[in-house]
């Protein structure tokens, strides 16, 4: 996980933008144990300006592994989103496979658009809002079957 600035910066928009008031802020953060303390003063540089009260927990969640990560960021009841920030593309692609969460955003939280389906994973929901997969949810199927000739 690189711990430039950019990347600290990512993370602060993730919890602070729209006032953390996102369905998919960034309410969480898992980092690597070898870059934690670095990103960490990062964060907490960046956030000092904005006049932040304490959080629920206050505790960064370090991880050694990609499993560990992986069950850090499942140890929830919801599913919505995650960001994943990483030099290793291919790292990310692996995590994003696995972690259990409807939208994943590597390297730019709240990346997507309109046309990217948004939706989640346990008690975030299912179904998916915004794309053409999105126009699912307003159809219903219904197949009719008729025989208009003589028996036969």
């Amino acid at each position: 996980m690189p711990t430039s600035t950019p990347v600290a910066q990512q993370v602060v928009t993730g919890f602070t933008a729209n006032s953390g008031q996102y369905c998919d802020a960034g309410s969480r953060l898992l980092v690597e144990r070898a870059v934690q303390a670095e990103l960490v003063e990062r964060i907490v540089a960046r956030t000092a300006a904005l006049g932040m009260g304490p959080g629920i927990d206050d505790r960064v969640l370090p991880f050694d592994d990609e499993d560990q990560a992986i069950e850090l960021a499942d140890a929830t009841d919801y599913g919505l989103g995650a960001g994943i920030h990483t030099r290793d593309i291919d790292r990310a692609l692996r995590v994003a496979d696995r972690v259990d969460a409807g939208y994943i955003m590597i390297n730019e939280y709240f990346a997507g658009g309109p046309a990217v389906p948004f939706g989640g994973t346990k008690l975030s929901g299912t179904g998916r809002e915004r794309g053409l997969i999105a126009v699912d949810s307003y159809l219903t199927l219904k197949t009719v079957v008729a025989r208009v000739g003589p028996a036969g």
